[in-house]
């Protein structure tokens, strides 16, 4: 009979946030920005919830001051995909389209060798 794992406890909830406290103190005081810090390779694969959170939320909360995608309206939502592969091709030498119903059918094609 497995056992479901507890809950983190209130004193291990205090002393992370400490610690996550001290280590942005650190950053800090050696000039450590999170760009910096964040274009550091550490060899962590990128997953859709990655991309998402570090890099589409971000956008968002910097561009419309808003946490969820689900607060962003239509036009919102567009100017941050926009504005995230304007980066991804400028910074990165990359081109990623937002997915499109001919995008989708091109793409099949190519797969196809039509």
């Amino acid at each position: 009979m497995d056992k479901e794992p507890k809950q983190r406890t209130l004193t291990q909830n205090r002393a992370a946030h400490l610690w996550f406290k001290h280590i942005a103190d650190t950053f800090n005081e050696h000039g450590l920005d999170m760009q910096t810090v964040l274009r550091q390779r550490v060899g962590i694969r990128w997953t859709e919830d990655s991309v998402k959170e570090a890099l589409f939320k971000v956008l968002a909360r910097a561009m419309y001051q808003k946490d969820s995608t689900t607060q962003l309206s239509t036009k919102e939502f567009t100017d941050v995909a926009e504005m995230l592969s304007d980066v991804i091709a400028r910074d990165y030498g990359v081109t990623v389209d937002f997915p499109s119903v001919e995008s989708l059918i091109n793409q099949e094609r190519i797969k196809e060798g039509k």
